[in-house]
């Protein structure tokens, strides 16, 4: 989403994927994040975390489900 590559050009998307890359240890995610956040707005950040929190599974289900 960050370079609009196959899909449409989306900073905020990008953010919350690259963030969730990042909290899972990846290195170049980490630095492409930060060099992102310099190009949003604090709006456009909030607006990532929040789709992250959307894409994002909080627990996993029960094996039961």
């Amino acid at each position: 989403y960050a370079a609009g590559l196959g899909v449409p050009k989306d900073k905020v998307r990008a953010y919350a994927w690259l963030k969730m890359a990042s909290r899972n240890g990846d290195s170049q995610a980490s630095k492409d994040l930060a060099r992102l956040e310099k190009q949003m707005t604090q709006d456009e950040q909030k607006a990532g975390a929040a789709y992250l929190g959307k894409i994002v599974i909080k627990e996993p289900p029960d094996e039961d489900d």
